[in-house]
């Protein structure tokens, strides 16, 4: 089953249910769902996922103004939730880790913070080596 951008209403969502059920353990893509965040699209698996982040943070304990660096949770389905970080927001992303299922935001705030700190720490000894 093929449905493609079903829009917001009490019949569109009745309908999805049904074909939603009617498939049984058949698959069913839904190509753009303008439902919101209704009862058959929580139930989906989102194909493609990209979820862009701005993190603030003080790069040692001496800062008194916050940088700012890039992250990003992205999932392909059937594949796991990867996490990317950009400290410097140059462009320069690199890969932190991954999740076997959607994170919650302390796994995720953990995971952003230690790959900034690695990268940052990574910088940092790259700068002095080719000092």
């Amino acid at each position: 089953f093929i449905l493609v951008a079903p829009r917001s209403g009490e019949a569109t969502e009745q309908a999805v249910a049904h074909i939603l059920a009617a498939a049984g353990s058949r698959l069913v893509v839904i190509i753009n769902p303008r439902m919101g965040n209704t009862l058959p699209v929580q139930t989906c698996m989102p194909a493609y996922l990209l979820r862009p982040l701005s993190i603030d943070y003080l790069s040692n304990q001496f800062a008194r103004e916050t940088s700012r660096a890039a992250a990003c949770l992205i999932r392909c389905y059937p594949h796991e939730w990867s996490v990317l970080v950009d400290p410097s927001r140059a462009g320069e992303w690199s890969y932190v880790g991954r999740f076997t299922d959607c994170p919650a935001p302390v796994q995720l705030e953990r995971m952003v913070r230690d790959g900034i700190t690695l990268a940052r720490d990574r910088s940092a000894i790259s700068t002095v080596e080719g000092a």
